[in-house]
């Protein structure tokens, strides 16, 4: 994390903290206030009140989408820099076979590019029938011609569990049919 990102999210924490003492400095004030027999609390002091505890959760609340939107933000950047740096080909499959993730060794393999991969469906671009493959939950293998480019081509699809098998995701393994 960069030194500016940290002071920000110490700036945050601050205010947070500063928030709460103050808030908790109000209501203990009004306690003692009704304790001691003293004024009635105002409507406009209850108001204040609540407004400063909402502000304060709402502050609360942004630090924490923050620090998440982060987390998610640096996990996808580490799962690409993985994907795309593996000697596999890999494409990922959407529950409806189409192809979401292609990395730069899948495409060689296949002999065509990433960008006129993406979104299409795989089992319509292959010779063979990937559909008895392409099961959620199952491992399955099997070679075929890739239509777009004539390239003979091994299949490995392993089927990510999920609930749901129309919601399943295929991880697919690519590479050459070795000829000779």
């Amino acid at each position: 994390m960069s030194i500016r990102k940290k002071h920000k999210k110490k700036g945050w924490q601050l205010v947070l903290a500063l928030g709460l003492i103050v808030e908790i400095a109000v209501i203990a004030g009004a306690v003692i206030s009704l304790v001691k027999g003293g004024e009635d609390i105002t409507t406009s002091q209850i108001v204040v009140i609540v407004v400063m505890f909402v502000l304060i959760y709402i502050a609360f609340l942004k630090q924490k989408s923050i620090d998440i939107s982060r987390s998610v933000v640096e996990e996808k950047i580490k799962t690409q820099t993985l994907v795309q740096h593996l000697r596999d080909g890999i494409l990922l499959l959407d529950p409806e076979n189409r192809v979401l993730v292609i990395n730069p060794k899948a495409s060689e393999v296949l002999g065509a590019s990433d960008l006129a991969l993406l979104d299409q469906k795989l089992d319509g671009k292959v010779d063979t029938d990937l559909q008895s493959i392409l099961v959620p939950g199952q491992f399955g293998e099997k070679a075929g011609v890739f239509l777009d480019t004539g390239r003979t081509v091994h299949f490995s699809v392993i089927g990510l569990p999920a609930l749901r098998d129309e919601d399943s995701y295929k991880l697919v393994y690519v590479r050459p049919v070795e000829t000779g």
